[in-house]
């Protein structure tokens, strides 16, 4: 368990929190779906770490992110008409490019383009990649290393993206893609739906669970001894600040297909969950990523509250289905996320051996954002860090043999750690807001 002090420290993620600066300053954030943004359509609401941004696609094509209240008399950009590279305001005309320039002061009769020139639009660094909007929202002088990942380099027809926003801490909804014991219990519907030799990974004994730090955070193998004297070994990835590589029973039969989960913070109470699916050989569908009939920005609809078991179908759960949850997998997590309440109290946990991956998180989060408060650079933002082979794996050991053994073969990188108490860089303390 941790202290009430730690929790707040881990959870914490608004205004000047420490968390949530070592978040901003250090790590490219993924935003928006970049195909939710259109050439002279409709702005967007971004609302990240408590506060609200409008992200827009401009004429020409490029992206632009900016505060979403116009620095004029603070009405909302998103009302604004989006034409001709730039957004201007229905209030009083007002005219904002990508940048932040402001343009045209349509009501200021007096040496208008030198008002302009001295009003103050915050505009924040953007990557599309990946089928992604990234933006960089900290106050360093330049952004820190782009994180390449393994999807982020692969053509658009084999990644899939989806997300949704769920009205509780952001760590929640980490911690939930690096619980890999609770499949066999929470998901036993859909598990008794798998192939037997997929199924027999998730039944039997508990796994064991063995780490190994690395300097973007660290790797979390869950071995199972199954009943017919095999052993099966399967990879979790977590990638500091928030992304989880999960391995897939489907990699069984050699299959290429893979995922990522994340959950970025819109602020202290609501997170937006993140959910990719990708192959790195092929195309990819809903169909073969098993979440047809879905909204890719809305995933899991709203389920309600404790007044309606957030939205359990009572039938089902009766008739034996495990959980009641029969619409989508992926409101199973959901569902027990938000009945923690809008911040988990992990003081009053009693962690068991089957929760080393989480623990080892949140002790990775508060480390790095201790160090960050005291000028150290936090090894996973450190540039030498190597993102691009990050990938994972389930396959079978043999007697005798440690799961660490021929991680070569299968794709998975040596990491080097180096730098991992690094000074960190100097920084531009003023605030961009």
């Amino acid at each position: 368990m941790l202290s009430a002090e730690d929790n707040a420290l881990l959870t914490r993620v608004e205004g000047s929190a420490p968390m949530g600066r070592m978040l901003r300053d250090c790590f490219w954030i993924p935003a928006v779906r970049a195909a939710r943004l259109e050439q002279d359509g409709q702005p967007l609401r971004v609302r990240l770490f408590g506060e609200n941004f409008v992200a827009f696609r401009a004429t020409d094509g490029r992206v632009g992110f900016l505060d979403e209240a116009c620095p004029h008399r603070r009405a909302s950009l998103l009302l604004a008409r989006n034409k001709d590279c730039a957004l201007r305001c229905v209030f009083h005309g007002w005219k904002i490019d990508v940048s932040g320039k402001v343009v045209e002061v349509p009501n200021e009769p007096n040496h208008p383009e030198a008002f302009a020139a001295r009003v103050k639009v915050n505009s924040y660094p953007v990557r599309e990649v990946g089928g992604l909007i990234w933006v960089y929202l900290g106050g360093w002088d330049s952004p820190p290393k782009f994180p390449d990942l393994e999807f982020t380099r692969l053509p658009p027809e084999q990644v899939l993206i989806t997300s949704t926003i769920i009205p509780c801490n952001w760590v929640q909804g980490v911690e939930a893609t690096l619980d890999d014991g609770h499949v066999n219990l929470l998901h036993a519907s859909y598990v008794a739906q798998l192939p037997p030799e997929h199924m027999k990974l998730y039944l039997g004994p508990p796994p064991r669970y063995e780490i190994e730090m690395k300097p973007y955070g660290f790797e979390a193998c869950a071995v199972r001894e199954l009943e017919d004297g095999r052993t099966w070994a399967a990879m979790t990835q977590f990638a500091m600040p928030w992304y989880c590589f999960v391995s897939s029973s489907g990699a069984l039969n050699g299959s290429t297909a893979r995922q990522v989960f994340f959950a970025t913070p819109v602020d202290d109470t609501t997170l937006q969950q993140w959910a990719i699916f990708y192959d790195t050989s092929r195309p990819v569908d809903a169909v073969m990523a098993g979440v047809k009939d879905y909204d890719p920005d809305n995933f899991c609809p709203p389920l309600g509250d404790a007044s309606n078991l957030w939205g359990r179908n009572n039938e089902a759960f009766e008739a034996g289905h495990c959980t009641g949850f029969v619409d989508n997998l992926l409101s199973e997590d959901t569902a027990v996320q938000l009945s923690m309440g809008p911040i988990n109290d992990r003081s009053r946990e009693h962690l068991c051996s089957a929760d080393r991956s989480l623990a080892t998180a949140r002790r990775v989060l508060i480390q790095a954002a201790r160090e960050y408060a005291d000028g150290k650079l936090p090894a996973a933002a450190h540039p030498d860090v190597n993102w691009r082979d990050i990938s994972v794996w389930t396959r079978e050991i043999g007697p005798g043999e440690d799961w660490r053994d021929g991680r070569d073969a299968w794709e998975i990188v040596r990491f080097i750690a180096t730098g991992l108490r690094t000074q960190a860089p100097s920084l531009d303390r003023r605030s961009r807001r």
